[in-house]
């Protein structure tokens, strides 16, 4: 997940083609800014205003479950969002979102595997709120 400043074509068309190999299946909805990755891709599009599933594998459902838990976790937990840390906010909900299966302590211990060994001092801390 990426946070974009606009959702031009020209924008929206680059981030693909750096994120999603050549050849991947693409599913969204029937924003302009998605217009032509048809040639490079296979492009399923659902129009909302016209339906919300076609053929029963055509849908967007997903990312927009992706976004509104996103929009939901970020109201519940912070008084406001800092345009500084804003890559930040859809990294955790990735994290979150991919290792949503299984039991809690499962997410738990994944965490800490991957902050075992590292650490972070005060001076490093402060050093980075200072720059920002």
């Amino acid at each position: 997940a990426h946070v974009v400043r606009d959702t031009t074509a020209a924008t929206l068309r680059d981030r693909v083609q750096r994120n999603v190999q050549d050849g991947c299946s693409l599913f969204t909805d029937a924003h302009r800014g998605c217009a032509g990755l048809d040639s490079e891709y296979a492009h399923y599009v659902a129009d909302h205003a016209v339906e919300n599933v076609r053929e029963q594998i055509i849908y967007s459902n997903g990312i927009e479950c992706f976004l509104s838990l996103l929009k939901r976790s970020n109201k519940g937990m912070y008084l406001s969002v800092d345009v500084a840390h804003l890559d930040a906010y859809p990294n955790k909900q990735t994290f979150r979102f991919i290792g949503r299966q299984g039991k809690d302590a499962d997410g738990f211990q994944k965490s800490l595997s991957q902050v075992a060994g590292k650490r972070l001092t005060f001076q490093e801390l402060t050093d980075w709120f200072s720059q920002s």
